[in-house]
């Protein structure tokens, strides 16, 4: 788990997208994706939720997001 994806999270419910964190982060869009990719693996739980509409945060996911903002 890296600190730099726990900050991605924050972003991405702040700035309500992926793409817009991205490029806040100054990261290629996939290059996030595949990072919040590894860290549902790790945690063998999906964090987020893609749709056409954006992205919403799971139930898991909001309950993570707490625990990152500490």
């Amino acid at each position: 788990m890296k600190f730099a994806t726990l900050q991605a999270l924050v972003l991405i419910e702040e700035l309500g997208s992926i793409r817009a964190t991205a490029q806040r982060m100054n990261l290629t869009q996939p290059a996030l994706t595949a990072a919040i990719q590894q860290l549902e693996g790790e945690l063998q739980a999906p964090l987020l939720v893609r749709s056409k509409q954006g992205v919403r945060f799971t139930h898991f996911g909001t309950a993570f997001l707490k625990h990152a903002k500490l």
